[in-house]
């Protein structure tokens, strides 16, 4: 029919909106593990590591103060310099996301050669859940009044659904663990043109 057609014409987008909610919800609930699925179906233009970059960069500074040295390079070991990358511990062209729990500092070299290759989780999860034991501790903003700050976290409490002051109570351990299950499931059903990570 000439009318029904020329709704459907006209209101097109808010109907295909309509069927990749639904479809979201469906996938977001037989897939639990897989973070970023709505931006799997309309993947993003482009990266924004910018909250990532000051989560870093805040955590870098802290180390310097309190350890008079600055962070070291997951991959590497070695100290990093103040120029340093961002990078997608999980490659960003797989999981779609900027989350910052998904991110590790290291220096553009590294970062280079990485590419979109996965890391073994079983090899870089404790030095990754120490850096991020560290930085969260170093991205909460304590004014001088008022409640704390816990912006830059809610990366990691929208994830395992905690609060701020949970969070920040989890032992390195606890941290550890719960990194484990994230990123493992995710290396486990990454798809086989993701070359593993190797230095």
């Amino acid at each position: 029919h000439p009318e029904w057609q020329a709704f459907f014409v006209e209101h097109a987008a808010i109907l295909r909106g309509f069927v990749e909610i639904g479809l979201v919800r469906f996938l977001q609930a037989k897939n639990p593990m897989v973070p970023g699925l709505a931006d799997k179906l309309r993947m993003p233009m482009e990266r924004d590591l910018g909250r990532a970059r000051s989560f870093w960069e805040q955590a870098n500074q802290a180390h310097l103060t309190q350890r008079s040295a600055p962070l070291t390079n997951l991959y590497t070991g070695r100290p990093l310099d103040g120029a340093f990358a961002v990078d997608h511990f999980m490659p960003w062209s797989y999981v779609a996301h900027d989350y910052i729990w998904n991110t590790v500092p290291t220096d553009q070299s590294t970062n280079s050669s990485k590419g979109d290759r996965i890391p073994s989780v079983s090899r870089y999860v404790v030095g990754l859940a120490e850096l991020h034991h560290f930085a969260l501790r170093s991205a909460v903003k304590r004014p001088a009044s008022g409640k704390a700050d816990y912006q830059l976290l809610s990366d990691h409490m929208s994830l395992w659904r905690l609060s701020g002051p949970a969070l920040l109570e989890l032992s390195v351990e606890s941290l550890r663990a719960r990194m484990t299950e994230t990123l493992k499931a995710l290396e486990d059903q990454a798809p086989v043109e993701f070359e593993p990570y190797r230095n």
